[in-house]
């Protein structure tokens, strides 16, 4: 199982809650934001493709940006942690 925070004014649309994807050692941070997206309204509003979301928001992994450890690319393993932060943007 990992655990999926994603902030901002998403977050009030979701309820604030923690969503939780059960997956298979060791799968790629590509597959399970695919299957956040495939399985949730709210965000596939927001993004309908998993590279959009990497471009409009900062992706941690147990605390750490993806972007450091191979993109989505990188390896989750049961138990960690993903955090989505929408970038906000500005006029």
């Amino acid at each position: 199982m990992v655990k999926i925070t994603i902030r901002g004014p998403i977050a009030a649309r979701l309820g604030n809650r923690q969503i939780e994807i059960q997956i298979k050692n060791p799968t790629k941070v590509l597959d399970i934001l695919q299957r956040l997206i495939d399985e949730n309204e709210e965000v596939r509003n927001l993004w309908l493709e998993v590279q959009t979301m990497d471009r409009e928001a900062l992706i941690l992994r147990n605390d750490a940006d993806i972007g450091l450890s191979g993109g989505l690319e990188t390896n989750v393993y049961n138990e960690e942690t993903i955090v989505i932060l929408p970038l906000i943007h500005g006029g």
